[in-house]
């Protein structure tokens, strides 16, 4: 391990100088962090917690490589255009009124708006 101290001013303090080495020993880290969220090259071993990253549904450790990597990779275009949950709140002087919305679309079978699009709602 190399414990290169960087160059810091002289009043630097002891938490910066402490943050500072631990920044120097990334240079170390065998698996560029850039690799771990690359469903091609992230090491096998790391895959599960990639895939909990991705909001994976369906995960099982028995499934040969190659199906894991597919199921990583597919996940962006299932998960990143659905809306999960939305939180409104209004507030006026002493009170606020809060609606919460979920939307399960674990099936794929909710029509969902594209993205950007608004969505106006009265309560009344």
């Amino acid at each position: 391990m190399n414990r290169t101290v960087p160059t810091l001013p002289p009043n630097t303090t002891a938490l910066e100088r402490t943050i500072a080495v631990a920044c120097a020993e990334l240079v170390n880290v065998p698996v560029p962090l850039r690799e771990l969220w690359n469903a091609d090259r992230c090491p096998v071993a790391l895959l599960p917690f990639l895939a909990w990253a991705c909001s994976v549904d369906r995960w099982d450790d028995n499934w040969p490589e190659s199906i894991k990597r597919g199921t990583i990779k597919a996940s962006y275009f299932i998960v990143s255009p659905r809306l999960i949950n939305l939180t409104l709140t209004l507030c006026r002087g002493d009170e606020s009124d809060q609606l919460d919305i979920s939307l399960d679309d674990s099936d794929g079978k909710l029509a969902l708006p594209p993205r950007g699009a608004q969505i106006a709602l009265a309560l009344g």
